[in-house]
């Protein structure tokens, strides 16, 4: 260990001329590397929104879940199908492969939610593809609570939400 020391004692401009090319070098490539700020990452999940209203929970798994779910079984890539039914609402959650073809099954999940239309009871909403993004999810939240009245912390909420607004980088609040 010693040695090491005494050679870079002994060595001291080779170090400082290492030391430079390796900062140079690690400021050139920071500056050189594309980056995004936000970068917009395609999540793996769809889900398919069926509005029925005034259906119970039995009749909506009958008339709407299990058409929806035969329909989009054999969806390309698909991993995992849940389907949540309650009343006057069935849900079915979509889970893809990573790297999935998001434009391509969109159109084929669309096409397919169009087929099965004429076996869908006629009252039944038009059912409508759902999809997240990276882009969509808040980078901050920010709570306020204290020992004061709910509409002293409600001015205070949009009083700081038109501060934030006024940078130049805030999209939205």
């Amino acid at each position: 260990m010693n040695n090491a020391i005494d050679w870079i004692f002994d060595h001291s401009r080779t170090v400082f001329v290492l030391v430079f090319i390796a900062v140079v070098g690690g400021v050139l490539a920071y500056l050189n590397i594309p980056r995004e700020g936000r970068p917009d990452i395609d999540i793996p999940f769809l889900y398919v929104s069926a509005p029925f209203p005034g259906v119970s929970v039995q009749d909506n798994e009958v008339l709407v879940a299990q058409v929806l779910e035969e329909k989009l079984a054999d969806l390309s890539g698909l991993k995992e199908m849940t389907t949540y039914v309650s009343d006057g609402h069935t849900g079915v959650f979509l889970e893809f492969d990573v790297g999935f073809e998001k434009e391509r099954i969109l159109a084929d999940l669309r096409e397919r939610l169009d087929d099965v239309r004429p076996d869908l009871p006629e009252d039944l909403e038009d059912p409508t593809v759902i999809e997240r993004s990276m882009a969509d999810r808040p980078i901050i939240s920010v709570t306020l609570a204290g020992p004061v009245p709910m509409r002293t912390l409600t001015r205070i909420g949009d009083s700081l939400a038109d501060d934030l607004l006024t940078l130049g980088s805030i999209k939205e609040v």
